[in-house]
């Protein structure tokens, strides 16, 4: 992430504080959600598994998939929701 940010022109010291809350709230996060979750049933946990997997898939693919076709030598661009999936989530890094 810090990579990202200081290519995209972020200042330093910007983005160590960026970096530095991050980190603080992922720990939080993580004992507020053990504390939460422990009393779940399974199937209930399950689907929250399911659901925050599939969002991560959905937020890696299209940098997943353009990646693979570069490799392969393809020069187009890929579908239109590609694209657009691709220009948020450069959009939301600012």
């Amino acid at each position: 992430m810090i990579a990202i940010l200081l290519y995209y022109g972020w200042h330093r010291g910007k983005v160590i504080q960026l970096s530095s809350f991050v980190a603080l709230a992922t720990q939080g996060a993580a004992i507020l959600t053990f504390t939460l979750v422990k009393n779940l049933s399974q199937s209930v946990l399950g689907t929250l598994l399911a659901t925050a997997g599939g969002s991560f898939v959905c937020i890696a693919a299209p940098d997943l998939i353009q990646e693979s076709h570069r490799s392969r030598g393809f020069s187009a661009t890929g579908p239109r929701w590609l694209h657009s999936a691709r220009l948020n989530s450069r959009f939301l890094a600012h």
